[in-house]
Order: C-alpha cells, then structure tokens, then sequence
C-alpha cells in the first residue's frame, strides 16, 4: 500500500471506475480535490458549469445515457442546495449518479457557520443513500461502496461527502481492482409460467415497457413481434420500442401521453408492466385504472411492494426486466393481439392522429404542434431529444417522435424545470457525431439559460428550440380553467440575441412560413444552434384533456 491523500485517493478511484467526465463548479470545500483533478485533465474532462443545477442534469443525463454513473462534484452548503432539485430529479426517474460533495471543516462542524448546513439531513430524503467519508484511508472503498449503491437496481443518486480538511490527509491507501466496479448482475424473476399463461389466455393483453427496459430494448422488440403484442410506454420507457412501430401505441398518462396509449392502458383485460409500476403519473393521479389483471416485472424490490398494497391480485415478479423477456422468447408465444383487439387499438390510434392532425396547423398565430411536425420530418432518425418541463412537453411528445433506446430524456417523474438544456449538453459531449435537440419552453430555458456560456466555451451547444409562449403555459391554462389568470404571464428577452452574446447564431420563427426554412438552415452545419419559435399562448396542445381536467380542476 501506498500513502496517499484523499484527494488523490479519490481520483484514482474515478479511474478506476473508468470515469472520464465529471461535472462540477468549484468552491473552497472542494478546492484540494480540484487540484488532483486538473492533474488528471488528459484522462478526465472537467465540465464547470454557471448554476450546480445544471451540472446535476449533466451528470444525470449521463448516467441515464451510459447505464453507469455520471459524476457530480459540488461545494458545501449553498452548492448543495443550489443541485438539490437536480438530485431529487434523477432519485425520480432512477438515475445512477454519485454527488461528491464538500463539507466545512470537521472542527467546524455542526457550529452554526458559514456553510455548515446538516447535508445529511437535507438530502437524505431526496437521494438512495448518503456516504461519510471519515479517513484517507477509507476512501477507496466508501467511494466503491457509493459507486456500487448509485449503479444497483433500482439505481438512483448517491452523495458522498468529504470535510475540507480531510482532502489534504494522507494515509496508506488501498485501492480496489477495476472488476470491483463492474455493474452488478439483477437476476431473472420467477414465477413467469403462471405469467405466460395469463397472456396466453388474455383476449386483449398489452405489454407496458417502462425505463427498467430500455437496457434490452432490441430483445424486446424481436418479443413484440414475434408474440404479435401491443405495446405502450411510460415516459421513460420511449424509444424502448420505436414510436412508428405497428405495434407500438406510444406513451400513456399525464405529461404527454397520447389517447390511444391511454385508452390501450384502460381496456387492456391483461396488462404486464415490464421495467414499470403504475405510477400516479401513467394512470392521472390513479384515477385511469386498467380494468383487467396486473403483472409487474421490476427489479425494485421495495417499489413491488406498494404495487402489491395498491394491486394486491397482481402478479408480482422482482428481477430484471430483460431477463423477464429472454424468457419470455423462449416460451414462443405467438398471435396474442386478436382481431378484435387490434381493430380497437387501431381505432384509437387513429382519432389520436386526427386530434394531433387538427392542433398542427399551419395557420396563423403558429402553434407548437405544427412547427414541431415540421421538424421531425427533418430530424435523423438518430437525434436524442431532450425535453422541458411546462406545456410544450405536450406537442414535444405528440409530434417528436423517438425512435430508439435512451433518444428521450425528460424529468418525466418529478416534473421540475432545469432539466433539459443541461441534458442535451451532456448528450452532445456523450454522443457528438450524433444530433441533440433540446426542447424547451421560454420559462424552463431561462432557468438555465447562463450555462450558454457553458456549451459555447466547451463547444457542446445543443440544437436549442425555443418555443416561447411567454409565461408558464400549464399554470396560465389551468388559472383560466378556474376563472382568473395571475402569476403566469411574463416578458422575454431577445432569444437570437441572447445567444450573439455569448457568441453563438441564433434564429427566430413567428410565422408558420418561416418555419421550415428556420429548421433547414439549423440543421446544416454550421446553421444557428438556438431558434426561438415564437408560439400562440392560446394554443391547447394535443394531449388526453378529459383526464388531465380529472385530476386538476375539482
């Protein structure tokens, strides 16, 4: 063993883990492991970014683009606060993320100063565990134990926090074997030959693919084809199976679930959940339930376990979710959708396409849905779209469609805004021979709208759509819907100006005749990476409004 500091004990474990990005801004807390960092700069690409929260969304998008876990390294107190909604996003949508945080001075500890905030205490709630490291000599395994923790499913956010002082410390050191940091294997679940059967005898049976399979999504598709099986998605599980599928009926519920995949999810007589629960959000506050039997097959143990109290005739099976569908194949199921059944489905999806056909109009004022139609014609088929939290995520889902695992990432279960531009960033520095378009409302991008310096100084400026309503387009919809409108109506800068000042092109759109040319000209290379499409704030985008009404006007 070698002596080492904990800063420099810490960097190793990072490479041994195989990291090679890390996102962060720097303060005093954390200013020694910067150090070991810098030195580290050919194998470790350090992003700094203007606001912790955008850092957080990197590091998660990361994760939800690798499977292993992105790292996040954040000062004490006001930098933990400031990346707090960004870890409680990736806790919601089962991230894996280790947060290294700084901590004050153990001396100082629990005094009452400046930055001492009980960490702990705060984040605990927000995050699947939060580590101590208490010695140099510790940090290799308490580093391998949050590593572990962050990537086991269900796989979620961890904090590790290191005091001050202790980054200096020097002990003799061991460090773990790279093979330690190897994903940890899920095992199969049981109990699938009663589960078979039930499809078997279903007359209208319906697969719901949750994010818990996008890992397996090729295995899945050769599944839905070969069993002849409908298929919808949660929010997390688009792209598991491509949207223009025959067989894929698109995402349910609220927050852009489309009515054919809802009305799919209600009349199924067998619904099995792969990857998935039934979550407020996939059944509108459960007040959409299907009618028919429940299977779930997840690897969260503990989140089986509530299904089970909500469902409790439900089929429960804790495992992986692709192991579930080798076995799956292998009972060679075959013509399980009926005439019947697809007839409905299809039924459904079509008055779900005239719904979207009437809201993409190509009059005036533009709407969202027609200038977004008017880009995925243009889009490859390849391009990762990240997308905001607020109205436009409806015409996002309704007209943007994805085609293939991990190509959607959204805070499909928390809802909060700074989320996306911070995603698509990351995705670009991931992914850079392919095209990452965010889609954001004016309201969420301004959130985050100082780390344009960010993706312009590290050249990862995603193609950035603005579709700009001028205000809170959710919370101004449903204040009309109660009579009064207060609170959600606000004044916008220059969006193409705004990118100038940071030295990038921008463009705007505010007649459906510029829409198109805007697009073209965007997607060439060296076209404007910010377009502002200037929106009606009337507009009432594609999406299942019987049920939203359900579960926001009482």
């Amino acid at each position: 063993m070698a002596q080492q500091t904990t800063a420099d004990a810490l960097l190793a474990g990072l490479t041994a883990a195989g990291v090679s990005r890390v996102y962060g801004l720097i303060g005093s807390s954390t200013t020694p492991f910067y150090r070991a960092l810098a030195g580290a700069s050919g194998r470790i690409r350090y992003i700094s970014v203007r606001n912790e929260l955008v850092a957080a969304a990197m590091a998660d998008a990361d994760g939800r683009l690798t499977g292993r876990p992105g790292i996040l390294l954040l000062h004490a107190g006001a930098g933990v606060l400031n990346a707090a909604l960004g870890l409680a996003t990736a806790a919601k949508d089962c991230s894996p993320l280790v947060a290294i945080v700084g901590g004050v001075k153990r001396s100082l500890a629990s005094q009452g100063g400046m930055l001492d905030i009980d960490q702990a205490a705060v984040l605990s709630p927000l995050v699947k565990g939060f580590l101590h490291l208490e010695r140099a000599a510790d940090t290799p395994r308490t580093f391998l134990e949050a590593w572990r923790a962050a990537a086991r499913a269900p796989s979620g956010p961890v904090v590790l926090q290191v005091a001050e002082d202790l980054w200096d410390q020097a002990e003799e050191v061991a460090q773990p074997a790279e093979s330690e940091f190897a994903p940890p294997a899920i095992p199969a679940p049981g109990g699938m030959d009663a589960l078979i059967g039930m499809l078997r005898a279903a007359e209208r049976p319906l697969l719901v693919a949750g994010g818990g399979v996008q890992h397996a999504a090729g295995r899945l598709l050769q599944l839905v084809e070969a069993a002849r099986l409908p298929a919808i998605t949660t929010g997390n599980g688009r792209g598991a199976i491509p949207e223009d599928h025959l067989l894929c009926f698109g995402r349910a519920g609220y927050g852009g679930g489309n009515g054919a995949a809802d009305y799919a999810l209600a009349t199924a007589d067998f619904l099995l959940c792969l990857g998935c629960g039934l979550s407020d959000m996939l059944t509108y506050d459960y007040r959409r339930l299907p009618a028919g039997r429940l299977a779930f097959v997840n690897a969260d143990g503990a989140y089986l376990q509530v299904m089970k109290q909500r469902f409790p005739e439900a089929g429960i099976h804790q495992g992986d979710a692709g192991a579930a569908i080798e076995q799956l194949l292998a009972a060679g199921l075959k013509g399980l959708c009926r005439a019947n059944w697809w007839n409905r489905l299809e039924v459904a999806r079509s008055e779900w396409q005239r719904v979207v056909d009437q809201c993409a109009f190509p009059g005036k004022p533009l709407s969202a849905t027609y200038a977004l139609r008017r880009l995925a014609a243009v889009l490859p088929r390849a391009a990762i779209v990240t997308c905001g939290t607020g109205l436009h995520l409806l015409p996002v889902n309704a007209a943007l469609p994805c085609y293939g695992p991990r190509q959607y990432l959204s805070a499909c279960n928390f809802g909060a805004m700074g989320f996306a531009f911070g995603a698509a960033m990351a995705a670009r520095l991931i992914y850079p021979e392919r095209l990452v378009v965010c889609a954001i409302g004016d309201g969420d991008f301004l959130m985050t709208s100082a780390d344009l310096e960010t993706a312009a100084r590290e050249n990862l400026m995603p193609l950035t759509i603005v579709l700009n309503d001028s205000g809170y387009g959710v919370l101004r919809t449903l204040s009309g819907l109660r009579g009064f409108r207060y609170g959600s109506d606000h004044g916008n800068p220059d969006f193409p100006a705004l990118a100038a000042a940071y030295g990038l092109r921008g463009a705007r759109a505010t007649d459906p005749s510029e829409v198109e040319t805007v697009f073209r000209v965007a997607l060439e290379p060296d076209g404007p990476r910010l377009v502002e499409i200037v929106v009606d704030p009337r507009e009432q985008p594609p999406a299942n409004w019987p049920a939203i009404l359900g579960m926001k006007v009482r």
